[in-house]
């Protein structure tokens, strides 16, 4: 899909729409990439951002099923791997509903991982499955999320060693801490997150 996709878009910067870079050198400047609060399970949590500004606008349209922002966000996470400075071989993706990705077109943070994988030479392990049907997390408090997400993800896939754990945003960290307690499971050593923007 994606090479489909630069057939049809030009490169333009996703902040500034500069042509030939999905991220320009100034724009990258704007990146306010941080490491956030440790959460339960997890080793580091970094993302690029807070939820606001042109990075919120660029995520919304993004999960709104513009497809063409998948490299520009792509890069932002490479950004964010590159100041973490750390080097987990494989790529975990949270999954995606199916009703998302009926109505978006696409598994969004599939497609961002795949895209990331390419930028950062590691592996993409699409080992997490729903268990069970879970809500909208839209709306919902830190103890309805957690809840929500309890034992909601499964894996059948042995990993080891170290993994990038990616999602779009982190709010309480509900998702990425039942994930990682998945991972775990699975033989998993260490997990970090990565986020495009963190609230």
């Amino acid at each position: 899909m994606l090479k489909i996709l630069s057939s049809i878009f030009p490169n333009k910067c996703i902040k500034c729409s500069q042509i030939d870079n999905t991220l320009c050198a100034n724009c990258e400047t704007a990146l306010k990439i941080t490491r956030g609060a440790d959460l339960p399970g997890i080793d580091q949590c970094w993302s690029a951002g807070s939820y606001s500004g042109w990075l919120r606008d660029a995520v919304l349209a993004y999960k709104s099923g513009r497809i063409e922002y998948v490299d520009g966000l792509a890069d932002v996470l490479y950004r964010v791997i590159k100041a973490a400075n750390y080097a987990p071989l494989s790529i975990v993706n949270i999954p995606s509903t199916s009703e998302k990705v009926r109505s978006r077109g696409f598994d969004t943070i599939g497609e961002l991982a795949l895209a990331l994988a390419e930028r950062s030479q590691q592996q993409v392990l699409p080992a997490l499955k729903f268990a069970r049907k879970i809500h909208d997390q839209v709306g919902l408090d830190r103890h309805e999320r957690a809840e929500n997400l309890a034992s909601a993800f499964t894996s059948s896939q042995a990993i080891f060693g170290s993994v990038t754990l990616i999602d779009d945003v982190v709010t309480t960290g509900s998702t990425v801490i039942a994930a990682a307690k998945c991972l775990r499971l699975c033989g998993v050593k260490k997990i970090y997150v990565i986020s495009l923007c963190r609230t």
